[in-house]
């Protein structure tokens, strides 16, 4: 028996893990809800220095490799027993990201192939009543490491590529 997928994509992290709990109180109970940096990458980033600023291909990277973790570890063993995963942000948020930082679609999308396909997906437009994150997620830790390199990427144009 296999699990059902339910991606939940967008630029603002509290608002994402706000859905994937409601997702989670209103009907799958019993989901299990995967989220960036499962394999601390980005938290042994921020405790880099200063000096190099990686790009946003780079981050990119990462973050497939932060995903891939994701899908070896928590993914796809719980898809295998038949639970339904709630992956908070998945692949279009990254996508999306790399489309603003001007990076080719075709790349994109290869470099996210190995992502199983989502059975449901939600696309988080805005915060609603969420006015500042508890935490950082993936854009707006890529957002304020890229943007001192690269202006002008901003959520607006995060979320007009999604």
């Amino acid at each position: 028996m296999t699990g059902r997928l339910i991606a939940i994509d967008g630029t603002v992290s509290a608002a994402l893990h706000a859905a994937a709990r409601s997702l989670r109180a209103d009907g799958y109970k019993g989901a299990r809800v995967s989220e960036w940096d499962a394999s601390r990458i980005f938290d042994e980033l921020a405790e880099a220095d200063d000096q190099s600023v990686p790009s946003a291909r780079v981050l990119l990277l990462l973050y497939a490799t932060d995903l891939a973790y994701r899908v070896k570890t928590e993914i796809r063993p719980a898809l295998e027993d038949g639970r339904t995963v709630i992956a908070a942000p998945y692949v279009r948020t990254a996508l999306a990201f790399g489309r603003a930082a001007g990076l080719r679609g075709a790349w994109l999308h290869n470099l996210f192939s190995f992502a199983p396909a989502a059975d449901e997906s939600h696309l988080i437009t805005h915060a609603g009543h969420i006015a500042a994150p508890h935490h950082t997620g993936f854009v707006e830790t890529a957002s304020r490491i890229v943007g001192h390199a690269q202006r002008g990427l901003s959520h607006d144009r995060i979320l007009q590529r999604t």
